[in-house]
């Protein structure tokens, strides 16, 4: 059943107590009080700009549609949506936490049972994602939550995530996604996104938890596409890192340069991480 908010049209007047707490090139995110079910919310609002192009409405509908497929505990969830020439949003449940980006760019680092902890729960939202078909395409750890409490982990912004094997909503030129992130063969565009570009990117962010650091450091967006399309990643190339080498040998299966050498899907991932978790205790 579809969550629209039509009655809510004028979100100013069913909403209040607005506090901004994120902004994208074509959307602000707040948090609010919504009047009619007395709760929090966080609301992801087209700015004016992008409501006014039929492209990014096409994308922020999308999003919605896809927020409202998915049922899972790892992800965002949805409580309705309004699109309209005037104003398109859709309020969601707000999450009392930090981004993972936030928490890899603190001092203190995280213990190994900690990331292994937090890997897995983004494995278990990537494999609930890909099991209906839909592929993330821009993961990386702004996109990742933290709820404060628990430490339970929710996946955000699917507005340019597709169905596999989807045809882009418009043909253009332009690369999708962050390119630290970005799997060689969407950067080469060989492949359609896949299952396989998303264990890529989960690849790269485990690095980036374990060494709080970027894999490409001192590089311009160039010189990283270069890296990505010219080198394989291997496990002489963490030599340097303070990484044990059970994390090494996931790193390195996730970011293979050939997407059919790399795990097939996110519970083989879940799989090495349990073996590597009981090896710990």
């Amino acid at each position: 059943m579809q969550k629209t908010l039509d009655q809510y049209k004028n979100v100013n007047k069913h909403f209040e107590n607005f506090i901004l707490i994120g902004k994208g090139g074509y959307s602000q995110i707040y948090a609010a009080y919504f009047k009619n079910k007395k709760r929090s919310v966080a609301i992801k609002m087209l700015n004016s700009f992008a409501n006014n192009h039929s492209y990014q409405q096409d994308l922020f509908k999308k999003e919605c549609e896809f927020l409202q497929k998915i049922n899972s505990d790892y992800v965002i969830k949805i409580i309705g949506y309004y699109l309209s020439k005037d104003e398109s949003y859709y309020a969601m449940e707000l999450i009392n936490g930090i981004s993972l980006k936030n928490l890899i760019a603190k001092k203190e680092k995280m213990t190994l049972k900690e990331i292994i902890f937090l890997a897995k729960q983004i494995c278990y939202g990537l494999n609930d994602i890909h099991n209906l078909g839909i592929i993330h395409r821009d993961l990386k750890p702004s996109n990742i939550l933290i709820e404060n409490d628990t430490k339970k982990i929710k996946l955000i912004d699917f507005g340019t995530s597709l169905y596999q094997n989807q045809k882009e909503l418009i043909n253009n030129n332009k690369i999708i996604g962050s390119i630290h992130y970005l799997a060689p063969e969407i950067i080469l565009r060989s492949h359609n996104p896949s299952i396989e570009s998303d264990i890529y990117s989960f690849g790269i962010i485990l690095y980036e938890m374990l060494t709080k650091k970027k894999m490409y450091v001192n590089k311009n967006y160039q010189a990283i596409m270069l890296s990505k399309i010219q080198k394989e990643i291997s496990i002489a190339d963490l030599e340097n890192e303070n990484i044990p080498q059970e994390f090494k040998e996931i790193i390195v299966h996730c970011c293979k340069k050939n997407p059919n050498e790399r795990y097939k899907n996110c519970l083989e991932i879940i799989n090495d991480l349990n073996h590597l978790e009981a090896s710990l205790n």
